[in-house]
């Protein structure tokens, strides 16, 4: 896919919302946190992927200059989208690794919001052990998670996977390519839905990405971390 045009004014409204998407019969709304509204879901339901809390914490420690105030954006950002839903379905990659300071901040969070329900489709870093998970209030689900016709996965290319699963994950951090005038360019995360395969971007901070390769048909979404648009059709 040629790069897209880079908006002449994309923060322009960071409070509005795409069009819902409706994609293997469900609508979905991308979201300025990174993550997809859940519409046809009989819960308010938030969908988003690789957090990776503690790793700005992780990376500061190995003597890297990252800012901590990106790892407060992340959960700020995670917090307020939070208010508005009952259930939080997060596609992997919750934590960095170990028990870090940013999880501990999400433990004493989730006292305040106990009645959310968050759930976790486990991807390749969340190695914490059953009692973390249950100080955290979270519910481990199955790594491949089917509900309303979709299967829910970290990996889209799981090998547990059989061909043609029509699926939603996350760890591959899309981005995509923008221009503008000038030469200007700009890779950003994204959204990307395709036939049978959507990914979300990284929520986190400093997760780096992948450039995608739409096929026609395909719809892509850019996101900037303040606000969410739809790119022209493929």
């Amino acid at each position: 896919m040629p790069s897209s045009q880079i908006p002449e004014k994309p923060m322009a409204d960071a409070a509005a919302l795409p069009e819902p998407l409706l994609w293997q019969g469900q609508r979905f709304q991308p979201h300025p946190c990174g993550g997809l509204l859940w519409l046809d879901h009989s819960l308010s339901c938030l969908i988003l992927s690789d957090l990776h809390f503690g790793k700005v914490g992780h990376f500061r420690k190995s003597g890297m200059a990252l800012p901590p105030a990106a790892a407060e954006a992340v959960f700020q950002r995670f917090a307020k989208a939070c208010d508005r839903v009952q259930r939080v379905l997060i596609l992997g990659d919750l934590a960095h690794s170990d028990w870090n300071a940013e999880l501990e901040r999400f433990a004493n969070w989730r006292q305040n919001r106990p009645e959310l329900a968050v759930e976790l489709v486990p991807g390749n870093h969340d190695i914490l052990d059953t009692e973390a998970y249950h100080r955290l209030g979270i519910r481990r689900l199955d790594p491949l998670h089917t509900e309303g016709g979709i299967t829910f996965v970290h990996d889209p290319l799981d090998p547990r996977l059989q061909p043609g699963t029509v699926r939603m994950a996350g760890h591959w951090h899309p981005t995509v390519r923008l221009k503008g005038r000038g030469r200007q360019r700009l890779t950003v995360p994204c959204f990307w839905f395709g036939r049978e395969m959507a990914l979300l971007p990284a929520s986190g901070a400093f997760t780096g990405g992948h450039p995608i390769q739409p096929e026609s048909g395909d719809r892509v979404y850019a996101w900037t971390r303040e606000t969410v648009w739809a790119l022209p059709p493929c």
